[in-house]
């Protein structure tokens, strides 16, 4: 027996509304359907547009021998090179980066956090206590980091010099990307 979700009985409210309620709620539910499948198609989409413009367009290009062309139509293509990424999430990989940058003159980029949790009637002790906050017993904990476009502008530098960059350990990746700009109207 075949049971429908939306059958209420007979003794609930009038038959007009009823009917309206349950035509609302298979409209809701058939929206969401059509919701979810277009975020899901958006994003094969996106992964498909990202990579026509790092990785197809770019090799179409360098086989061609180029790193920019425009087009009769006015269009203009051009290949440029790009880093992208933070620092990684994981403790132990995050201090290796932050290791290599102390180590490789990036030092002046990293930023020390420290947070601590209070109760609201504590304020005023949050704000005398910042010197002694770990000899007073409180949990304080601390972390490093660089802000993600103040790396990605300093690794881009290092990388325009020349200079051997790990940018595994660093979170980062590099490559090309197709920029394409339309005529001019």
């Amino acid at each position: 027996m075949s049971e429908d979700i939306f059958d209420t009985g007979p003794e609930q409210g009038n038959e007009s509304s009823m009917k309206r309620l349950i035509a609302m709620a298979r409209e809701v539910i058939d929206t969401e359907n059509i919701v979810n499948d277009l975020e899901e198609n958006l994003s094969e989409l996106k992964k498909r547009l990202n990579r026509m413009k790092t990785i197809e367009l770019p090799d179409m290009m360098a086989e061609c021998g180029m790193s920019e062309f425009k087009t009769d139509s006015g269009f203009n293509i051009k290949i440029e090179d790009f880093v992208s990424g933070s620092l990684p999430k994981d403790d132990e990989k995050r201090r290796a980066a932050i290791h290599w940058l102390e180590a490789n003159g990036g030092e002046s980029l990293i930023k020390s956090e420290l947070s601590m949790t209070f109760e609201k009637s504590q304020h005023n002790e949050a704000v005398s206590l910042m010197v002694s906050l770990q000899e007073q017993g409180y949990e304080v904990s601390s972390k490093m980091g660089v802000h993600p476009q103040t790396l990605l502008a300093h690794i881009r530098e290092r990388m325009k010099n020349g200079d051997e960059i790990p940018l595994e350990t660093l979170g980062l990746f590099a490559g090309r990307v197709a920029k394409i700009k339309p005529p001019k109207k």
